[in-house]
């Protein structure tokens, strides 16, 4: 089930003689899925399907952004009359715990960054789907597919190395050494 919206959703037409006038139309992917077709010509399941995968690429990464948006906003340094470090941890944990679990529970998203790049792990998950889709929309083995894959690998490759949003040096080369592979790798592809 978890596969279906996935797979090729190309229909083809399928006679059980060769004079048959209404042909029944099924999925290439899967031959037991029948292609229903509305009056104007639509496939209604493709269109659900497409719509769903949509709000789901869209609406996670939105919601997503909007937490960390709201998270990053409520995380501004506040003044505080702490004698000491304790009392300042102590307090800052108070004001956490007032503010809700929920974007706290979207800490892993920015612990790994700089504050400044807070939303840096969006567009991890960007190239992530970018790349994903760019092997689905022109196949695996499209030369064209692979250069905009290598195009897209560069970009992100560029923007890691030029603003260096990771806090930890040995994260920063590790991640930069990944991209690095992924562009080559994509390029020697072409």
């Amino acid at each position: 089930m978890a596969t279906i919206p996935y797979k090729d959703w190309t229909c083809i037409k399928l006679c059980h003689y060769e004079q048959q006038q209404d042909c029944p139309w099924y999925l290439k992917a899967d031959l037991s899925i029948e292609c229903r077709y509305d009056d104007t010509g639509g496939n209604k399941v493709l269109f659900i399907v497409c719509w769903a995968m949509t709000v789901y690429a869209v609406g996670l990464p939105l919601l997503l952004f909007l937490g960390l948006l709201k998270r990053h906003r409520s995380s501004k340094p506040v003044s505080h009359n702490c004698s000491n470090n304790e009392d300042f941890v102590s307090l800052r944990r108070r004001q956490n715990r007032i503010k809700g679990d929920l974007l706290n529970s979207l800490e892993f998203l920015d612990e790994n960054y700089r504050p400044k790049f807070w939303y840096w792990e969006l567009l991890e998950i960007t190239r992530k789907f970018l790349l994903t889709c760019v092997i689905k929309f022109f196949g695996s083995s499209s030369l064209s597919g692979v250069a905009v894959a290598a195009l897209i690998a560069n970009v992100f490759l560029l923007l890691h190395a030029q603003f260096k949003p990771i806090k930890r040096k040995s994260e920063h080369w590790l991640q930069l050494l990944s991209l690095l592979v992924i562009s080559l790798s994509l390029m020697l592809g072409t």
